[in-house]
């Protein structure tokens, strides 16, 4: 009832605003009741009308515009009326607005029109409108930074588009940064060796208050501070009357740049006196407190009577002291003046006392003390620059005293100051710790041991690495096994049978320790393995786990895990395989593979006993195995020994191949013939055994041919036991032992074991074998190429068949790579396919030995040998040439080339006939053109090089070149013709070599043929100015005169 009655009252509301007026009929004003006597309500109320009539139009066009789409177009912008509950449109208010005065329309901003939509032939316009957009973003060019110029654009309609307002408020974005940049750096910069701007108005106020009367100049430059001499003032004090400031002065100004001496923070940060205040994060502060670390130090030797420069003032980075020296004069350094014996003698032993008097008396190690840091003044050592200096508690404090031990040790005995003490006598001499290792390891490792107080000093070192690493660990207990990560970035250390702890060494990382227990109740961890940076096993006696080590959350993330009983294990790296032994015999081996986050368990096997085991001993030992990866294989190595009473020869040492996939297999057996103990190696992929009681080693290379059984290959030694190249170990004190004794392992020797090819060459007779051998070794071309030349050479030279099965291996080797190259070729050239893995380039080993090789390094030199017989030698090029025909490789030029000047060196022109009439010698251009230039020793090798450039069908123009040199124009006329080419040779060419020979008749003839060709193929005898034939006819009319010329012909 209440909608029904506020319906009635809105209706006659609007009809006491609004009279009805009747348009269907007549004029708009027809009515004699509507008051009429106001022009402007009569005006406002036809608009009124249009409007409202104008407003039903476009929601009849909105809505067969929009028809039964799921998006609606709103054509609301567009009416003349807008209610004001209509009104939810979101848009951005535009800059102008309707100020028509309208009392019955409500003001509203009226938003910027949509755009984007076109239906039935109507376009919307939108906001995004361009020029609309283009004058929006002029405007909002003035938000831009004051420094940044943009003009005002007054009395022009700027549109910017979006991407060019983008481009300009970036830019303005990276200027203003720029110009803050600049300022900082300009605020901070050196300029004038090393003062900044704010350097120079510290010293001007010294200046300026009477501190200083003058600053001089600069005396000394260094890597982290610069020195000024300077004449001292007076300093006045409220408290005291006056301060007396030293006649002449140092002025030391530390730089403010930080690329200067980057590793200030060492010496502050573990210095108790400034532990407090350090802070990385601000490297600036860090120039201030290394300044005052100076000052406290120099006042503490100063009360301890050190002859050394005397503070006076302290600003900031600005520290003024005494100046030693006269005149402006510095005193000199030890390094510079010349001291005679006893004067010398006397700097050392004041040394030597200074440096007991700075670490007993005040506690101080100078850290950078040399004959650099040491002046000769009036007869004394003055101590200078101990910004650096730290006190003997400081973590490294023991290691710079050694450091400055040395250099004062080594300055003084350079200096012819007998009295000298080495280096570790000094060090005890100051310090008083009376270190008695001998060699430099042990005594270091004791200074580490006493500088640490209980703390592990590391350090790792690798055979290639450069940069070891050195760091210390708190004494937590004996350490059983450390392993880096792969890139050296966690550091796992196992202490106790239960947990190993970690430590991240990566950068921005905490380097506390974190530690990982095993999961398996009541196991023992036998030892762990890292597989990849961040991937670790644990081998317990109960099973194996697998982890993920998550750094950053100084975690381990359990992968997998396998339970089962465990004696001992062994890890080969370079293929991320385990092997565990299981049973009680322990010759059960389980071996489990890892990659990428995955661990796989690969089929068992066993390993086969010699004899039956005792009870009472373990039947496999671990140092009896190894893994080694031989000629990209896997295999396990396992060291059998025969009992004595069996009837065997000795031990031998058996390879199981270990595949990724399928079991395990036995595959090779090393027959050793000797008893004993050994040691196993596996170099450039042979297995080198070593005997203990003999002191000798033998090689095995299972790719060699051995004797097979039709189960497994038996090897034998490839060369004679021979003993390994001697090492000399310098020894002293406690480390000298008897010459039975084993090395000491303290000392920390490790040998890289490697196979020096050369000498194998005069050990191995056979030169089949020798060349299987050296065409599996790395680095063996040069060796091939010598062996080569040897067995051409006087008086080792082999017979032919040798030679031919040299040839043979090296061009079997050649062709094998020529192959993968072309197959690789194609397979580029074909595209990739996405189930196909990713195409690899072969690889040009050093067993590669290509003609060219040969060429250069044997054959050439061979030929030019004078005491060979030319028949041997022409065998070997002929032997060399059948060797790559055999295995279809193509003979370079050179080789017959070789071979041909060969053949002529020994007048053997019958020879050389009969290999190219035979085609011995493959056709070529280069060999046809050295053809030629036989023709004055054998004349029929010009007919032979024609010949060989027809047979070739590619050197139709080098045969008329050749024709044309022997004024043979006729001959090369035919043959042009012959070939179907005479349409497009050259006229002139031919009218000058027939010109040449002075015969009139053939140069008639040849002027004739070429007019009949003009008359064929342009109608018109006559030649044309392009082919530069007016000499020609010139001379045909003064011979032949005109009526010669030949006539056009006109049908």
């Amino acid at each position: 009832m209440s909608e029904q009655l506020a319906k009635e009252l809105q209706l006659e509301e609007e009809a006491a605003t609004f009279p009805e007026i009747d348009v269907a009929e007549g004029p708009y004003i027809t009515g004699e009741n509507i008051d009429t006597s106001s022009d402007l309500m009569l005006a406002q109320m036809l608009q009124m009308e249009f409007d409202r009539e104008y407003d039903a139009q476009l929601r009849r066009e909105e809505k067969k515009f929009n028809g039964d789409s799921k998006v609606s177009i709103s054509f609301e912008n567009y009416r003349k009326v807008h209610p004001y509950e209509d009104s939810d449109s979101s848009e951005d208010e535009v800059d102008w607005q309707d100020t028509r005065d309208d009392p019955y329309i409500p003001a509203k901003p009226v938003p910027t029109p949509k755009k984007g939509f076109i239906g039935k032939g109507k376009d919307i316009t939108t906001k995004h409108d361009e020029v609309v957009c283009g004058r929006k973003n002029t405007a909002r060019m003035e938000n831009f930074a004051p420094g940044f110029q943009v003009g005002d654009g007054i009395g022009m309609d700027l549109k910017l588009s979006n991407h060019v307002f983008n481009a300009l408020k970036q830019h303005a974005y990276s200027e203003e940064r720029r110009s803050a940049r600049l300022h900082e750096k300009k605020e901070h910069s050196t300029a004038e060796k090393a003062v900044d701007p704010k350097t120079r108005l510290l010293m001007y106020k010294m200046v300026n208050s009477g501190m200083l009367e003058t600053i001089t100049g600069c005396i000394s430059t260094g890597k982290e501070s610069v020195v000024f001499h300077a004449y001292g003032g007076c300093m006045e004090d409220e408290k005291e009357d006056s301060k007396v400031i030293p006649t002449e002065c140092a002025i030391k100004v530390f730089k403010t740049t930080l690329n200067e001496f980057k590793n200030r923070d060492k010496y502050i940060k573990d210095d108790f006196r400034f532990k407090d205040r350090f802070s990385k994060l601000n490297p600036r502060k860090i120039i201030r407190m290394w300044a005052e670390k100076e000052m406290h130090n120099l006042t503490r030797m100063q009360r301890a009577g050190i002859p050394c420069p005397t503070v006076v003032l302290l600003k900031k980075h600005i520290l003024v002291m005494s100046f030693i020296g006269h005149d402006q004069v510095p005193a000199p350094k030890l390094k510079e003046v010349k001291l005679s014996n006893e004067e010398m003698q006397d700097a050392y032993y004041q040394t030597l006392h200074l440096m007991q008097q700075l670490y007993n008396e005040c506690t101080l190690v100078h850290a950078d003390l040399s004959e650099y840091n040491m002046l000769w003044h009036a007869g004394k050592v003055w101590l200078i620059d101990v910004s650096q200096s730290v006190e003997p508690t400081h973590p490294h404090g023991l290691e710079f005293l050694f450091r400055d031990c040395r250099n004062v040790s080594q300055f003084f005995q350079k200096g012819g100051v007998k009295e000298a003490l080495g280096e570790r006598e000094l060090f005890n001499a100051v310090s008083g710790l009376n270190i008695s290792a001998d060699n430099e390891a042990d005594f270091l490792a004791e200074v580490f041991a006493v500088r640490s107080g209980g703390a592990t000093g590391v350090v790792v070192k690798g055979p290639d690495d450069r940069n070891p690493i050195s760091f210390r660990m708190d004494d937590k207990g004996e350490v059983k096994c450390i392993k880096f990560s792969l890139e050296n970035k966690i550091l796992a250390v196992q202490r106790t049978s239960k947990t190993v702890d970690f430590c991240n060494f990566i950068p921005d990382n905490s380097q506390l320790e974190y530690t990982q227990e095993c999961k398996t109740k009541n196991a023992n961890i036998l030892g762990f393995c890292w597989t990849s940076s961040t991937e670790i096993v644990f081998i317990t006696d109960q099973g194996i786990e697998f982890y993920q080590v998550l750094p950053e959350k100084r975690s381990l993330k359990l992968l997998k895990s396998q339970n089962i009983n465990v004696n001992w294990y062994m890890y080969c790296p370079e293929s991320a395989m385990i092997l565990l032994s299981t049973t009680v015999l322990e010759n059960v081996l389980q071996p489990f593979y890892f990659r990428a986050g995955t661990m796989t368990k690969l089929p068992k096997f066993e390993i086969e006993l010699p004899a039956a085991p005792k009870s009472s001993k373990l039947s496999l030992s671990e140092r009896d195995i190894a893994m080694a990866t031989i000629y990209g294989q896997l295999y396990v190595l396992f060291l059998r020994h025969h009992s004595r009473t069996s009837n065997s020869t000795g031990a031998e040492v058996v390879l199981y191949h270990l595949p990724r996939e399928g079991a395990c297999k036995k595959m090779h057996i090393l027959k050793l013939n000797r008893t004993g103990k050994f040691a196993l190696n596996v170099v450039d992929n042979l297995v080198v055994v070593h005997h203990q009681d003999t002191e000798t080693s033998v090689i095995f290379d299972i790719k060699l041919r051995g004797e097979f059984d039709g189960t497994v290959t038996f090897h034998h030694p490839v060369l004679p036991a021979r003993s390994i190249q001697p090492y000399q170990i310098p020894m002293a004190g406690p480390a000298a032992v008897t010459s039975q004794s084993p090395v000491p392992c303290k000392l920390c020797y490790l040998w890289n074991l490697q196979v020096k090819l050369q000498p194998i060459v005069n050990l191995l007779p056979d030169k089949g074998r020798l060349m299987d051998f050296l065409l599996q070794r790395k680095e063996c071309k040069m060796v091939i190429l010598s062996v080569c030349s040897q067995m051409l050479s006087e008086p080792d030279r082999a017979t032919l068949p040798v030679i031919a099965t040299v040839f043979d291996k090296l061009n079997h080797e050649y062709k094998k790579y020529l192959d993968a190259e072309q197959s690789y070729t194609m397979a580029l050239e074909a595209g990739q396919s996405r189930n196909n893995p990713p195409l690899k380039r072969p690889v040009r080993t050093q067993a590669v030995v290509d003609q060219s090789d040969v060429y250069t390094h044997v054959l050439s030199v061979f030929t030019e040998k004078k005491e060979m017989p030319h028949k041997f030698v022409i065998a070997v090029l002929m032997e060399y040439i059948r060797s790559l025909n055999q295995f279809q490789i193509t003979v370079q030029h050179y080789l017959h080339e070789l071979v041909i000047k060969t053949l002529v060196q020994h007048n053997l022109f019958y020879m050389l006939h009969q290999f190219l009439q035979y085609h011995v010698l493959s056709d070529s251009k280069p060999l046809a053109c050295l053809l030629l230039s036989l023709e004055s020793f054998y004349p029929p090798a010009h007919q032979l090089s024609l010949d060989m450039l027809k047979r070739l069908s590619t050197a139709n123009d080098e045969i008329v070149e050749v024709l044309l040199s022997k004024h043979q124009v006729l001959a090369a006329l035919r043959f042009i013709r012959g070939i179907g080419g005479h349409d497009n040779i050259s006229a002139r060419k031919f009218l000058d070599a027939a010109k040449q020979t002075e015969d009139n008749m053939l140069f008639y003839t040849i002027f004739r043929f070429f007019e009949q060709r003009n008359q064929r193929l342009r109608g018109n005898p006559n030649f044309t100015p392009g082919e530069h034939c007016e000499e020609h006819v010139a001379f045909f009319k003064q011979v032949f005169g005109d009526q010669a010329l030949m006539r056009p012909t006109t049908f």
